[in-house]
């Protein structure tokens, strides 16, 4: 069922899902998301080639170089790591793409983000298992609900460390909502709960001054700073935002975006390897999917 959300002098109308959203803004209508569409036939016809060459072959289809010629005295340099193998696109590597992971903890919006990774033409896995997290070439933390929960479900998954893990590897990492959120301190939803601890801050209350509070609907996004996550994203672009709570971080130079709503607050977080919007790039049409297209970039 069609919502209705003010945004400034516009409505924007979203299914729920991002399957189809609308927006006017200023009296202006445009439409900024279209149903996402599958993967694209060059991708399948890709695929299906490599799965002929394993059923004719009996064996995993990969290119292989020719070994280089020395010079006189030379020597093989060392094998490269397992990172290092892994990261390697064709050649003697087999053309191995980049392992995408969603973390599946039982409350998080898997199907819109797992589609909109497929449709700028990455494979998403989806998994609640710690093992396959600390495997990942990228991973992206979604959320919905509270953070009291959200913590709880990764505890009973046991996926708290392995995410800790994951991101101190320095491997690119993309936190969506309340997966921004839990990279915080502590959030103070509900009280008092500890979160992951990544970024010192907290989850902060919005303002209830007048405004109508969860903050649900389309806003601008002001880019504080160049960052590879924004590139072909014009500065002021709309996304898709459903929050109660924002993120406050103790060091605003982690803060490469920022909404006003009531309070200036950090829509994009950036430090290292690490993304994270409060907003929803998956809900948020075509910026949006650009967004996903740029932190999948970062893995190669």
């Amino acid at each position: 069922m069609a919502v209705g959300v003010d945004v400034g002098d516009g409505v924007a109308v979203t299914d729920g899902v991002g399957e189809g959203v609308g927006v006017r803004v200023a009296g202006i209508g445009v439409n900024v998301c279209d149903a996402l569409e599958p993967a694209p036939p060059s991708a399948i016809a890709k695929s299906a080639t490599a799965a002929h060459a394993r059923a004719s072959t009996g064996k995993s289809a990969c290119l292989v170089t020719p070994a280089p010629r020395l010079p006189c005295g030379g020597s093989l340099p060392d094998p490269p790591s397992p990172r290092t193998a892994r990261d390697r696109r064709g050649g003697v590597y087999c053309g191995m793409e980049p392992r995408i992971v969603i973390v599946d903890y039982g409350a998080g919006n898997l199907r819109s983000v797992s589609r909109a990774v497929a449709h700028v033409g990455r494979e998403p896995h989806v998994t609640s298992d710690p093992r396959e997290v600390a495997a990942a070439d990228a991973l992206i933390l979604p959320g919905v609900g509270a953070a009291a929960d959200t913590m709880r479900n990764l505890r009973e998954h046991q996926l708290v460390q392995p995410v800790r893990d994951y991101i101190a590897s320095g491997r690119p990492f993309f936190g969506v909502c309340m997966g921004q959120q839990a990279l915080l301190s502590i959030s103070e939803e509900g009280g008092e709960h500890p979160c992951l601890d990544v970024i010192p801050g907290r989850a902060k209350k919005l303002p209830a001054d007048g405004r109508k509070v969860p903050h649900m609907g389309w806003n601008n996004v002001r880019q504080l700073r160049p960052h590879p996550i924004f590139e072909g994203i014009p500065d002021e672009s709309y996304f898709y935002f459903v929050h109660s709570y924002y993120p406050a971080p103790a060091d605003r130079s982690v803060v490469v975006g920022e909404t006003e709503y009531g309070v200036t607050f950090a829509s994009v977080l950036a430090r290292d390897n690490i993304v994270a919007t409060q907003f929803h790039p998956e809900k948020s049409g075509e910026m949006g999917l650009r967004m996903y297209r740029n932190f999948l970039a970062l893995a190669g």
